[in-house]
């Protein structure tokens, strides 16, 4: 009886360790999806989707008061938070499926790295993909230092 209590046991907890697994919707595969680029990486992107005519979009997901303070030309701001991208149907990532479609580029920066990997990794989820979700290393700042003249104030 003991052995066949202790099996059960056992089964629970390995059945338990499945569903969770199946069930968490932010692993590192999934949100690592996004191309992060240099700042020369990302202008290059830019420039291939400009000769292209290809449908992109660049968002500045930080504050509207460090927008205000400079931002890359041609960049729309969208302030992305913990609380407002914390899920598929939250406030801004309903924004953005409902502004561009999943065959738009999404190009995307921020403050600096500490947001970075999420805000991408989220947008991917959505259904842009890898392929269609482009993110700047070390944000703004690493902009602005390699390409200062590309800046609108």
């Amino acid at each position: 009886m003991k052995k066949l209590l202790k099996l059960v046991a056992i089964a629970a907890t390995v059945v338990a360790s499945v569903v969770a697994t199946s069930c968490s919707s932010d692993s590192s595969e999934e949100l690592n999806a996004f191309y992060d680029a240099s700042p020369a990486d990302f202008k290059e992107k830019l420039e291939t989707l400009q000769a292209a005519g290809a449908d992109y979009v660049i968002i500045d997901y930080r504050s509207a008061e460090d927008y205000a303070e400079g931002h890359i030309t041609g960049a729309i701001n969208k302030q992305a938070t913990a609380q407002n991208t914390q899920s598929n149907s939250s406030e801004w990532c309903t924004w953005l499926k409902n502004a561009y479609p999943t065959t738009t580029y999404i190009m995307l920066y921020g403050q600096d790295a500490s947001q970075e990997y999420y805000v991408a990794g989220r947008v991917s989820k959505l259904g842009y993909g890898k392929s269609h979700t482009w993110s700047l290393t070390n944000g703004y700042a690493a902009w602005a230092a390699a390409y200062p003249s590309e800046v609108t104030k």
